[in-house]
């Protein structure tokens, strides 16, 4: 698996470093690769095996001699190449979803150009995004009542119907390139 890492994509996932899930404490090299991105979520690197996908550990960088960068930005790079092949945009209401291959949705917010060019034009000021579970990004215009609450009704379904690989309750709004959730404090 040492060049297993030039397929990594990069896949969001919840940290649960709050106490609120039993944890598992590995050594450094065993432990996944892990991004803090300081508002509730992580970003985790997957290599797809066809029928699985396997996590990266920090013992596949240091058998490949690279950084944790320079494997984020690989990581990035797949996720887009995934975006171009697979991603499609559909309205629902006052807000817009994602789909792309089941795995990887939420993935899109890591997207900057996605949002900075593609999107742009479906919001007249900031977006605001619901990433419930792995599979599922909806998003629309901070300023529409309406569009910030069919995410929390969004957010709600999914979190009665018990969704597989849940991911946040909180809506997350975009500012200056950097995702924040409504929990999360200004900066």
């Amino acid at each position: 698996m040492s060049e297993a890492w030039t397929r990594a994509v990069a896949y969001l996932k919840p940290n649960l470093t709050d106490g609120s899930e039993a944890t598992v404490s590995l050594n450094h090299e065993d432990s996944p690769i892990l991004r803090h991105l300081h508002n509730g979520l992580l970003v985790d690197y997957l290599v797809d095996k066809a029928t699985s996908f396997d996590y990266l550990q920090n013992r596949h960088l240091i058998a490949a001699a690279i950084d944790e960068d320079r494997l984020h930005k690989t990581a990035i790079d797949n996720l887009y190449c995934l975006a171009e092949r697979h991603l499609r945009i559909q309205p629902y209401g006052p807000v817009f979803t994602l789909f792309m291959e089941g795995n990887f949705e939420a993935s899109v917010l890591l997207l900057d150009t996605v949002w900075d060019i593609s999107f742009a034009k479906h919001v007249k000021g900031e977006f605001v995004a619901a990433v419930p579970a792995r599979d599922v990004l909806a998003f629309g215009d901070s300023s529409s009542s309406e569009a910030v609450a069919e995410l929390r009704s969004i957010i709600d379904r999914l979190k009665s119907s018990g969704a597989d690989h849940p991911l946040s309750t909180s809506l997350y709004r975009r500012r200056q390139g950097t995702w924040l959730s409504d929990s999360s404090p200004e900066r």
